[in-house]
């Protein structure tokens, strides 16, 4: 048994005899998600992209502010 949150669900492998069902929200305590990076530090460009894709993703998806 595992828990996993949808955006990093692989839904193939539902097809390979793994099931899954989803947890009601009001079982699950909120949390926060905290970015960080050292202070003064350029992240390299392809880092810094992903990050804010990422980023962005989660705020669409889950509406909470960044």
């Amino acid at each position: 048994m595992s828990f996993q949150i949808p955006i990093g669900l692989d839904s193939s492998n539902l097809e390979n005899g793994i099931d899954g069902c989803l947890i009601d929200a009001r079982d699950i305590p909120i949390e926060r998600w905290c970015v960080g990076q050292l202070k003064g530090r350029n992240l390299p460009v392809a880092s810094a992209r992903f990050l804010d894709q990422v980023v962005n993703s989660l705020f669409e998806r889950y509406g909470h502010p960044r």
